[in-house]
């Protein structure tokens, strides 16, 4: 499954992680709903539900009944919400993990490339000193 925050604006997806179209139609379905049952709007729209079914709880000797099977409803449902928007939480911080060793990485990469680069400049200039100083020897000693 793709982390959450793998297609948050600003984090490119990471080559490792299939996202998108890449995956089945049911882990983006699974996706989807984490997005839409792990957020604010969800838990609020819950809260303001028991709210209403609180208001409307059957009335009579059952009512204390009523309401503590009520109120632990809601505190599963609440519990719920509340444990996916961790999940993506924790997903974004994967995929922010993620980006930044790829970007790592391929600043490394590059750092390495430009040491070999400069290596291979200082081998040259090093092979062109030391023919210069064997000609420079040859003509010292052709010369007494």
């Amino acid at each position: 499954m793709t982390p959450s925050g793998a297609d948050a604006p600003g984090i490119d997806p990471h080559p490792g992680v299939r996202s998108g179209q890449r995956l089945p139609a049911g882990e983006r379905a699974a996706d989807l709903l984490c997005r839409a049952g792990g957020s604010w709007a969800y838990v609020s729209l819950v809260a303001a539900g028991i709210a209403v079914a609180a208001v409307l709880a059957v009335p009579g000797g059952s009512r204390s009944v009523t309401l503590v099977g009520l109120g632990l409803s809601a505190l599963a449902a609440l519990e719920v919400a509340v444990a996916l928007m961790a999940s993506r939480r924790a997903g974004r911080i994967a995929a922010e993990i993620a980006q930044y060793q790829l970007d790592q990485g391929r600043r490394a990469g590059a750092a390495a490339e430009e040491l070999r680069a400069d290596m291979g400049r200082l081998y040259t200039e090093l092979a062109r000193i030391a023919a210069l100083t064997e000609i420079a020897r040859g003509s010292t000693r052709s010369h007494p």
